[in-house]
């Protein structure tokens, strides 16, 4: 279905993904669910080779229970999961391995993202007069912009971190030369 960098993905590995992430066993015809699964796993690939280059991130404890317990009520709790992973005939050790591969991601975008991501006052104020205020609803009375700037600084951090992985990932796209394979 695709290679990065010579490592390839094949579309049984992209369907049990789409499973696992649907919480349902997946068909091949459903080309729109595919498709992102696809471009995520191509993201997973290339995370997955910069923290093999900087095992720094793996010394971070990635949440790999979080991991499972998300996944798990995605499916409909444990029981449902492993009558999932029966019928996709994925052994524990492959599952554990998507739910490291998924928490040490997660890892990775935060230490290599946020710690340069820093929002001002200013940009926050800016988020509060244009943005949030603007949505609430004719006769709202408005909370002061103090009660609401922790959350606003929040939004906008995480805005930024996508705004920086997604710059990140193109390069690495280009850098690595992704194909995909129909």
């Amino acid at each position: 279905v695709a290679d990065v960098a010579g490592e390839p993905v094949t579309l049984r590995q992209v369907l049990i993904l789409a499973s696992l992430e649907a919480g349902r066993k997946v068909d091949p015809s459903e080309g729109e669910l595919v498709a992102a699964v696809l471009q995520r796993e191509i993201t997973q690939v290339i995370i997955m080779r910069d923290i093999a280059r900087n095992p720094s991130y793996e010394e971070e404890k990635p949440d790999e229970a979080a991991m499972r317990q998300a996944l798990e009520q995605k499916c409909g709790g444990p029981e449902a999961l492993r009558r999932l992973q029966e019928e996709l005939r994925l052994k524990d050790e492959a599952l554990e391995n998507f739910l490291q591969r998924q928490a040490l991601a997660v890892a990775f975008v935060r230490l290599h993202f946020n710690p340069f991501v820093y929002v001002s006052e200013e940009e926050a104020r800016k988020y509060y007069a244009e943005g949030f205020l603007p949505r609430l609803g004719a006769g709202a009375a408005p909370p002061d912009f103090e009660s609401v700037q922790a959350k606003i600084v929040e939004i906008l951090q995480q805005r930024k971190i996508n705004a920086e992985f997604d710059q990140w990932l193109e390069r690495q796209r280009k850098e690595l030369r992704v194909k995909i394979i129909e």
